[in-house]
């Protein structure tokens, strides 16, 4: 089930936190996000929840494929960075990796976690978006730099278009959709935030 991710994911962050909050306030978002683009089924939902644990906790892809599938481990491993010494680095691995599985789907029916994997990394872009716009206008423009490299090697036709269409739409404008524009969120989250 899903909750069995959360109650993992929230665990494995333990006392990280995204901002001031806990850093499962971000992991909520995220499964949100996905919920409101029409991707709220189990499966995104394991993977919302449990996206950053490979990258920023102990977890393994090995544990996390005994504990909630192989497909599930895959798309966390993919949404995951590549490791490197700084975060142009990291991106940039990252990005060479998305396009090379984004090929290996499109071109030969590989890479069947892609999918999963692609809308969930969008949905925490638009999450980060969202909080950036209201706290880290900073991070909006770093984002922006970023949106190209990211969206050529994650984007393929029919894959989260409509996930796309908000994450252009924050990157482009750097404003809020007009349904996120009346009060604070749940959380006011600023500080200093690892995305």
């Amino acid at each position: 089930m899903a909750t069995e991710a959360q109650t993992y994911a929230i665990a494995q962050h333990a006392d990280q936190k995204y901002g001031l909050a806990p850093y499962w306030y971000h992991l909520r978002e995220v499964v949100g996000v996905l919920a409101e683009h029409g991707h709220g089924g189990v499966l995104y939902q394991r993977i919302g929840w449990l996206h950053d644990v490979i990258e920023d906790t102990p977890a393994t892809w090995e544990t996390l494929a005994t504990k909630f599938g192989w497909d599930v481990a895959c798309a966390v491993a993919f949404v995951s960075d590549a490791e490197g010494h700084n975060r142009k680095t990291r991106k940039a691995a990252t990005v060479q990796r998305w396009a090379e599985h984004r090929r290996q789907w499109e071109t030969e029916g590989q890479a069947s976690w892609y999918p999963m994997g692609a809308v969930v990394k969008v949905a925490d872009r638009i999450a980060n978006l969202r909080n950036s716009i209201q706290t880290r206008p900073d991070k909006v423009k770093m984002y922006r730099g970023e949106h190209k490299d990211f969206r050529e090697a994650l984007y393929s036709p029919g894959v989260a278009e409509t996930l796309w269409a908000e994450v252009d739409h924050l990157v482009g404008t750097g404003e809020l959709l007009p349904q996120y524009r009346v009060g604070v969120r749940s959380a006011s989250i600023t500080g200093e935030q690892r995305m």
